[in-house]
């Protein structure tokens, strides 16, 4: 929920619990709560069959609340296995990513108690992973090198003589910070802090260099937010703690957000681990190949902690969308598609996130053309572009 939250009254809800120390029915109990708008604490009753009254009136059933238990805590994924990064196996699921199923259950309560729909702007969080700050690195060389002999008229690096350019990355970030500027749009821009490497997946910068510093004040200067691109490993070495740490006394900056590389996290975990680094706000619950709900939720929502067995005190922001280097040959459809997703956070009245990263930017400068295209979009459809959510409330 936003700080435009909707105001109800007199609204009694009441939970029959067959079990009072079920917490997974709690939580989906309160979750529905908590997207209604009602603030009104729930009164636990003994009962034969858990079930969610309101006013008297049923809304939720087992089923139904064990269900949206399993999509909003992404257990119903399970089932299909892991892919090569040990994430959930997005290619498998058998579920219509395009569908915000809880979002549309919520709805459909509101209509049934006659909660009014409020007319608040809807959210669209923009945000950057900053995955380079230098070109001028052994890996960025080699993949420049590489890319001269793969191109066949489409880039697919940055090429030789702007990998060698010691400021490359950051004048085409200080670019796109000025198309974000002429069109109001506020940014949480997530910056990597483990190690420095060479490997597949090490980190390709250190936090303490100049050139990350120098993006690190251009952001700030900026008025966006920095937050924590938790590393590749992040999730099997608990290093988020530590990571953000990094980030805050190299930055001199609060870190209270944060989005996993790769997108690779542990649903069970990561709550209790980014609990224990301070975050308040997680980006990370999107699709890596695909548009749309992976959650089943078109706004923000309380993680649940799986080791502790409560609600977490996590809010996460759903990620809807993740640029992919093919979306620029087929901007027509991928636009088309992000809109009708975008209608929907708008009906739901949601908060969302979308996802560019700087360099891709810097391998094909149409996506200059594309980002503007999706802004105007998102305006168009009436959506605050401020990147506003540290008022947020749920």
């Amino acid at each position: 929920m936003t700080e435009d939250n909707i105001k109800v009254n007199s609204y009694n809800p009441v939970l029959h619990l067959s079990s009072n120390n079920d917490s997974k029915i709690n939580y989906a109990a309160s979750e529905i709560l908590n997207s209604l708008g009602i603030n009104e604490s729930i009164q636990n009753l003994d009962g034969d069959e858990d079930k969610l009254f309101i006013n008297d009136i049923l809304v939720a059933s087992s089923d139904e609340l064990l269900k949206y238990f399993d999509i909003l805590t992404l257990e119903r994924e399970r089932m299909f296995g892991t892919d090569k990064h040990g994430r959930a196996n997005e290619g498998r699921f058998d579920w219509d990513a395009t569908e915000a199923s809880f979002s549309d259950f919520i709805l459909n309560i509101k209509e049934k108690l006659s909660i009014p729909v409020t007319q608040k702007k809807f959210k669209v969080i923009f945000s950057h992973d900053i995955d380079w700050v230098s070109s001028r690195v052994p890996v960025s060389i080699v993949k420049s090198l590489i890319s001269i002999f793969e191109t066949k008229g489409k880039p697919t690096w940055f090429s030789f003589s702007n990998a060698l350019k010691n400021d490359f990355l950051f004048s085409n970030y200080s670019e796109i910070l000025l198309l974000e500027k002429e069109y109001g749009v506020g940014t949480y821009n997530f910056l990597l802090s483990g190690s420095y490497g060479n490997g597949r997946y090490s980190n390709r910068y250190a936090i303490d260099w100049d050139i990350t510093k120098k993006f690190m004040e251009l952001i700030l200067t900026s008025g966006n937010e920095i937050g924590l691109h938790g590393s590749y490993y992040a999730s099997d070495r608990d290093s988020y703690k530590e990571e953000a740490y990094k980030i805050e006394k190299f930055g001199g900056v609060k870190v209270d957000s944060h989005r996993n590389h790769y997108l690779r996290f542990s649903s069970r975990e990561l709550p209790n681990q980014l609990e224990k680094a301070d975050i308040k706000f997680d980006f990370s619950v999107g699709y890596s190949s695909k548009i749309g709900f992976r959650a089943g939720s078109a706004d923000i929502y309380s993680l649940f902690d799986f080791i502790s067995d409560k609600t977490s005190n996590i809010l996460e922001i759903p990620l809807i969308y993740m640029d992919r280097a093919y979306h620029i040959n087929d901007q027509t459809n991928v636009l088309f598609n992000l809109r009708s997703i975008l209608e929907d956070v708008k009906k739901y009245n949601g908060c969302v996130s979308i996802l560019f990263h700087p360099s891709t930017f810097a391998v094909n400068r149409d996506w200059f053309k594309f980002y503007e295209e999706v802004i105007k979009m998102c305006l168009e459809l009436g959506a605050d572009v401020s990147g506003k959510i540290s008022n947020v409330q749920h």
